[in-house]
């Protein structure tokens, strides 16, 4: 039930013909988010396999709280070559600070993005190949939990096509993403995923009145 923002900058500069430079940069203010928490804390008896209530120690319903919203800091840069490719790297970190309980707290939380994409080329002629578009990133983020000094880390990496359709404009586009969170020492947990993502690309002209019929 709070407001927050961002604010934004964008520089163009065209090197030559053929080729162009980007940068920009993001970043936002430590808020006061108006929020509500709910503790629990209870006693248990037995072993893991005969686990047995016992009683409550605290609980507190619907506590009302200001929540800090950690400020962003963010910058990116692309270089592209166009209608050809574009390079993208981006920086991000937003940087929070909160202990959130007994052995756990909010780290400061940095990712780090660079993706390479050729266009499809609606132009070219012959081979289906030539018009369809490929994608590749990789990614790092250093997540926001902080579990007894241990960083929840973060890696991926992704590919995707996109296909022209024929008779349009419009593409498309199939990814998937592999990466990991986490890690299999310290008490921790490793985890393993796989994303698959489906998507439109919708670049047609409609409505288009026509000289002659």
């Amino acid at each position: 039930r709070s407001l927050s923002y961002e604010l934004g900058l964008q520089y163009f500069k065209a090197l030559n013909e053929d080729y162009r430079f980007f940068a920009g940069a993001v970043m936002s203010t430590t808020d006061k988010l108006n929020a509500e928490r709910t503790q629990i804390i209870r006693s248990y008896t037995g072993g893991d396999d005969n686990e047995n209530f016992r009683d409550t120690a605290l609980f507190i319903e619907n506590e009302g709280i200001d929540l800090d919203y950690a400020p962003l800091f963010g910058v990116g840069f692309a270089f592209e070559k166009k209608l050809k490719w574009i390079i993208n790297l981006d920086l991000k970190t937003r940087a929070w600070n909160n202990d959130i309980a007994n052995g756990i707290e909010q780290a400061n939380n940095q990712m780090i993005l660079l993706g390479y994409e050729k266009f499809t080329d609606m132009r070219a002629f012959g081979s289906y190949f030539k018009r369809m578009g490929y994608r590749a990133g990789v990614n790092y983020n250093s997540s926001v939990v902080r579990i007894n000094n241990e960083d929840i880390q973060q890696f991926g990496i992704s590919f995707g096509i996109a296909l022209p359709l024929r008779k349009s404009f419009s593409t498309l586009n199939l990814g998937v993403e592999l990466g990991r969170r986490g890690k299999d020492d310290s008490g921790l947990t490793q985890e393993d995923f796989f994303n698959f993502q489906v998507g439109v690309t919708i670049n047609d002209k409609w409505f288009i009145q026509r000289k002659y019929d």
